[in-house]
């Protein structure tokens, strides 16, 4: 299905997302938490943080992020971001490369989470992030984007 948003809970169907985002979904088979060593998302939002060593950083979320909060924590220093998609492992972003990945990446795919509805062919690729901070033991201010396409 074009424009489908894919979310892994086990079952083949059309669905509505629980939640304030209106738009439709495939609900594609589930994925094994582990897979070889690696544990990847199976499920969206996360409900917990993990790092390349498989070792949980983070648990509790702060709040969605817009463009122009995102944009504040990049004028305070670096930001660690991690971009989370369904069926692979948090892939995060070295700390030394935050402000290109938000110039060339993150920005032009940010969807507001003030919006009631957001349609991903208005996107570029006609994917999206929704943006969130999580509360954790690192320097940087964590910013965990979710992946929609």
């Amino acid at each position: 299905m074009q424009n489908a948003v894919a979310y892994n809970d086990g079952s083949d169907h059309l669905c509505r997302p629980r939640g304030r985002l209106n738009y439709w979904f495939y609900r594609a088979p589930a994925v094994p938490k582990r897979t070889g060593y690696d544990l990847v998302i199976t499920s969206l939002p996360l409900q917990e943080v993990w790092n390349d060593e498989n070792e949980t950083v983070a648990t509790e979320r702060e709040g969605d992020l817009d463009e122009g909060e995102i944009r504040d924590l990049l004028r305070l220093g670096p930001v660690q971001f991690v971009v989370a998609e369904t069926a692979a492992p948090p892939q995060w972003v070295p700390v030394a490369e935050a402000f290109e990945f938000w110039k060339s990446e993150v920005r032009p795919h940010l969807a507001d989470p003030a919006e009631e509805f957001f349609d991903l062919p208005t996107f570029p690729g006609e994917y999206c992030y929704l943006a969130t901070r999580w509360r954790w033991d690192g320097a940087e201010p964590l910013v965990v984007l979710r992946t929609f396409h």
